[in-house]
């Protein structure tokens, strides 16, 4: 396209020169290239139209039979009597100052339009010093490597700061349609996509993959910082956020189908690398929630409703096991509204205030409230985990198939129907419940005569 162009510049000029040539006021030197002067003008590959046609006249004029001779114009005007330009916004700097020749041979040259370099790369370097410093970088951008500069600036003017062509991310487009169209039809784009590419890559080169600034996940929180908080502060960390890809294991740099950027839906995202035991850098190990879900039909709600972050933070909580809010971690626990925050964001919490009840639940013997039975003790209440399992079991109300005692796991027997059930654990003997509640009508006694 740049020989294209320059060829069209170069015959305008041509016309422009002829016409130019037939004013009176100019002196025409024709012996200039041709009388064993300055004949190696016309031995160069690219020759300026002047010196080709032998017009030296349109740039120099005589000022007296001893050759001498002065500019017929001074600065950029000299170039502007034949190359016609509309300077834009933003100039380039040589041209501001007049000085076409730094870049351009005003006679001939072995590179297009007359440049003094094979490569506008080593040219630009010859004034951008800090540009030529980053070539030392581990990555750098293909035109950057290539010595392209002008592939994203102009080389004159443009309406954009640094002179780029076009502006933000119709810039990188115009190399990356392929890859980036695609991921523009998505319903969630990334704002620096939208707005400019600039804001996550260096246009240049850097010491990071694709250009970036810094690895992540440093690079994200210098936009992010309220998920930094949160990493950098809370007491549980989710290490997935942490390691290899860091915020890339779970979202798309550039634009998804998911809300939050994310990879993929977020129940499916999480059993991604939930499908095995994890083993956290602490020692402790992480169940393998996928099979544990599987292979038991009774499942808790969040995770019918696939929404894991109903109960966990995907970045970091201070609580346990990354929970939103608080939980019991214990089998036993004193009980206290406080402690069971997490299961009253679905749960009413009147389940365990009220300890009869013909209404709350089904859990009761007539009128009496199992869960209040239960759980509402001063010293030894039996917490939530002691009985249900918090993602899914073989047991309808996802009663555990085991009850954790210390090292030891007590088999759970729980049976139900429309009238009642029984249970069989290792802290009791079988207890049954019937829920039909009959209110007993007292009497008042007969006054006697």
């Amino acid at each position: 396209m740049s020989v294209i162009i320059l060829s069209v510049i170069f015959f305008v000029s041509i016309t422009q020169m002829d016409a130019y040539a037939d004013s009176s006021s100019i002196q025409l030197q024709k012996s200039c290239v041709d009388e064993g002067c300055h004949t190696d003008y016309r031995e160069s590959q690219y020759v300026h139209g002047p010196v080709l046609l032998e017009h030296c006249g349109m740039c120099h004029e005589t000022v007296d039979n001893n050759h001498v001779f002065r500019m017929a114009a001074t600065g950029v005007e000299m170039c502007t009597l034949c190359h016609k330009m509309e300077f834009q916004s933003s100039i380039h700097e040589p041209v501001t100052k007049g000085e076409c020749l730094k870049c351009h041979d005003p006679h001939s040259a072995e590179f297009p339009a007359l440049v003094r370099t094979a490569t506008s790369g080593e040219l630009c370097y010859s004034c951008h010093e800090e540009t030529e410093a980053q070539l030392s970088n581990t990555y750098m951008h293909a035109p950057v490597a290539k010595g392209e500069c002008i592939l994203c600036h102009a080389a004159h003017s443009a309406s954009t700061e640094q002179l780029l062509i076009s502006e933000g991310t119709d810039l990188c487009l115009s190399c990356h349609a392929e890859e980036l169209d695609p991921q523009l039809e998505l319903e969630y784009l990334h704002d620096p996509v939208v707005e400019d590419c600039g804001k996550c890559h260096d246009p240049h080169s850097g010491n990071n993959p694709m250009l970036t600034g810094k690895d992540q996940p440093e690079f994200c929180y210098d936009c992010h910082q309220e998920i930094a908080q949160i990493v950098q502060t809370s007491i549980t960390v989710h290490e997935g956020a942490l390691h290899e890809k860091s915020c890339s294991n779970c979202h798309a740099a550039h634009a998804s189908s998911f809300p939050r950027l994310l990879v993929d839906n977020s129940y499916d995202l999480c059993l991604s690398c939930h499908d095995e035991e994890i083993k956290k850098s602490d020692g402790t190990v992480v169940e393998n929630v996928a099979k544990l879900i599987e292979d038991n039909p009774y499942r808790h709600g969040p995770v019918v409703q696939k929404n894991c972050v109903a109960c966990h933070d995907p970045h970091g909580a201070d609580i346990f096991s990354l929970l939103v809010s608080p939980y019991p971690e214990e089998f036993y626990a004193p009980f206290s509204l406080e402690e069971y925050s997490l299961c009253f964001k679905c749960h009413s919490q009147d389940i365990f205030l009220e300890e009869c009840t013909t209404t709350l639940t089904n859990f009761r013997d007539g009128n009496v409230n199992l869960h209040f039975l239960h759980v509402n003790k001063e010293e030894k209440g039996r917490t939530c985990r002691a009985c249900h399992e918090t993602h899914a079991s073989s047991q309808k109300a996802h009663i555990r198939s085991e009850v954790p005692y210390g090292d030891w796991e007590f088999p759970v027997v729980f049976e139900s129907d429309d009238d009642g059930g029984t249970c069989l654990s290792g802290c009791h003997e079988e207890q049954s419940y019937m829920r039909e509640y009959k209110a007993v009508e007292v009497l008042e006694p007969l006054s006697g005569d």
